[in-house]
């Protein structure tokens, strides 16, 4: 009885929460995008590893009332379909750039990436360089973090994720959907955070999709420290960092370590000559969930600095 009214509860949550965006073709399968506001340079957010476009809800909203602000979910997150696919860096950036020209959004953009998504923006950045205007980098993992912060390996939690996708796959998570503690529960607004849950609870690619991305983000941290990228000219660069030693979700390191963590970030800011590295102690990794504002007025400082280079 109760896997049938699993059942029957998770056909029915991804129908009460249809996508707010758009799905376009990028080729056999569609990516969801959902672009606020008007205006140039276009923001576009990368959430973290297995998180959806909906990570941004706290931010998007605000950067909408100045310029055109999107979201959009990689290849089975959130509202997209499920991509044939494997989820290295190389083939998530070409299909982040099939969907901005599937959607008709010009370039160039303001990049705004948050923990792994940092790196994703920037690996966005260096395959596509004229599609650069500036960024903003919110925590961004570094390519270098495991030798520096003297890690081994993936956390035990990132070993066990795989086994997410068999137990959602028996429907049971739904029966407790709200429950679910997902990145943002607690500081997303309430909408957000339910159709977060919803998809998550109700879509078996979601959890697919979340394992698939965990599994291979030390792959992709390998390959985006191979492209040695060293420098974006000096395009408008903002970067925020925390200084707690939470800087690998799960691992605990020593004071040490939380100083190489300063000096990586710091390291990023430095990859443009108009770059500034902005430390809270405020905020732990979560800072777009803990200090939004925070967030928005870097990415806001940053569009300034593109319309007035562009004489605008």
């Amino acid at each position: 009885m109760t896997f049938l009214a699993a059942a029957r509860l998770r056909a029915g949550l991804a129908a009460r929460h249809p996508p707010p965006g758009r799905l376009m073709d990028t080729g056999g399968y569609r990516l969801h995008i959902d672009c606020q506001g008007s205006g140039e340079p276009t923001v576009v957010f990368e959430a973290a590893v297995g998180s959806p476009g909906l990570s941004w809800a706290l931010v998007q909203p605000e950067v909408a009332r100045h310029t055109r602000a999107c979201v959009y979910d990689r290849a089975g997150i959130g509202w997209s379909d499920r991509s044939p696919q494997p989820r290295t860096i190389d083939i998530m950036t070409a299909e982040l750039h099939a969907l901005l020209a599937a959607a008709g959004i010009p370039g160039p953009y303001v990049l705004v990436g948050y923990s792994s998504g940092g790196w994703q923006a920037r690996y966005f950045a260096h395959t596509f360089p004229q599609d650069l205007a500036g960024m903003v980098m919110v925590d961004s993992a570094h390519e270098d973090q495991l030798r520096r912060l003297g890690a081994q390996g993936a956390p035990a939690q990132a070993r066990l994720i795989r086994v997410l996708p068999l137990i959602f796959k028996t429907g049971l998570p739904a029966l407790f959907y709200r429950r679910l503690p997902l990145p943002g529960y607690g500081h997303l607004p309430a909408e957000s955070l339910e159709a977060y849950q919803a998809l998550f609870a109700a879509k078996n690619q979601f959890s697919e999709a979340m394992a698939a991305e965990v599994e291979i983000v030390w792959q992709n941290m390998e390959q985006v420290r191979a492209a040695q990228i060293s420098s974006f000219g000096d395009i408008p660069l903002r970067v925020l960092a925390h200084d707690r030693l939470d800087v690998i979700p799960g691992v605990r390191l020593s004071p040490e370590a939380g100083q190489a963590w300063l000096e990586m970030q710091e390291e990023l800011s430095r990859l443009s000559t108009n770059g500034k590295l902005v430390i809270t102690r405020q905020s732990g990794h979560d800072i777009l969930f803990e200090q939004p504002d925070l967030v928005i007025e870097a990415i806001l400082d940053v569009v300034q600095a593109v319309r007035s280079a562009a004489g605008k």
